[in-house]
């Protein structure tokens, strides 16, 4: 069974041929990537962004110093962490418990 064409809140990237769908979800302390195959019901990756906090709760405290969590999530970062997913293990053409990792992405540079 496929997705959806228009999953609510899933964003579509290719990486080395493969169809992958992914979403963010912001909290207050820390955020996280979920990442899915291109088929529903297999497994899921979740990962963990320390630090990276909902930018809308930091706007005036850390808005334009790079401090803080402000990370923005780019395709670039998602097939990053995409790729770390599969050398960590992660088979997403098949059924089984969710992958969780922690990722520390590079904070941007001043």
């Amino acid at each position: 069974m496929s997705y959806p064409n228009k999953a609510k809140g899933l964003r579509s990237i290719t990486v080395r041929g493969t169809r992958y769908r992914w979403r963010v979800q912001f909290g207050e302390v820390d955020s996280q990537v979920l990442l899915y195959g291109s088929e529903s019901g297999r497994q899921l990756t979740s990962v963990r962004l320390p630090g990276v906090r909902d930018f809308w709760l930091t706007f005036p405290e850390y808005a334009g110093t790079g401090e803080g969590g402000m990370i923005i999530i780019k395709p670039r970062l998602v097939r990053q962490l995409i790729e770390e997913a599969l050398v960590r293990g992660w088979r997403p053409e098949q059924r089984g418990a969710p992958l969780t990792f922690d990722f520390e992405p590079a904070k941007p540079a001043d």
